[in-house]
């Protein structure tokens, strides 16, 4: 991610993405919101309105349901700050060593920087269980940032005492998107 212009400093960001995404095509010209706290990176075929700007926390292990999850969401208007689109799915099933090699690269930085922006200037964090260390880190980085966190429960989730930072637990899809209609209409 490049430097933000001074200018850009603020209550009216104005972002372009011309290095494309991982795909290599261009995910909008330019795109405004008011009022944020955050400097994001969002394509404009992606701002609602009305909705909210979330993101979701979990391993490239659960990427399909991730793509599902995300198709929801944006079905009930709410832009989805999408580290799958971002990323590269072929991450997933890299060894150990060309891994690193990924994490350490400018690829690599890009997508970290996106993830960290994304998940610490949303709205509404959601955790897919069971993810690793990187999942929980953007947990606690939204949990630190005063964010909600929801979580959609899995029967093999090894968390102990750092579970807290999540506001509710959801055994389910559904009621997952009912807690998140609810939170919407909470004054």
């Amino acid at each position: 991610m490049g430097k933000i212009p001074a200018a850009w400093t603020g209550s009216l960001f104005l972002y372009t993405r011309s290095e494309g995404n991982a795909s290599g095509k261009t995910t909008g010209p330019l795109c405004a919101r008011r009022h944020v706290r955050r400097r994001l990176r969002i394509p404009a075929t992606t701002i609602s309105e009305n909705g909210m700007r979330i993101y979701i926390a979990a391993s490239w292990k659960h990427q399909h349901a991730v793509e599902m999850l995300t198709e929801r969401l944006e079905e009930a208007g709410h832009t989805v700050l999408s580290w799958l689109r971002e990323g590269r799915p072929e991450e997933a099933f890299l060894s150990r060593r060309e891994l690193a090699h990924f994490i350490n690269s400018a690829e690599g930085k890009r997508v970290f920087d996106f993830c960290a922006v994304s998940v610490t200037g949303c709205d509404l964090v959601i955790y897919l269980g069971p993810s690793g260390c990187d999942a929980w880190a953007e947990v606690g980085a939204a949990y630190g940032r005063g964010l909600p966190v929801l979580g959609l429960l899995a029967k093999s989730e090894e968390v102990g005492l750092m579970r807290h930072m999540v506001r509710s637990w959801h055994r389910s899809v559904t009621e997952l998107m009912g807690a998140i209609s609810a939170s919407e209409t909470a004054p």
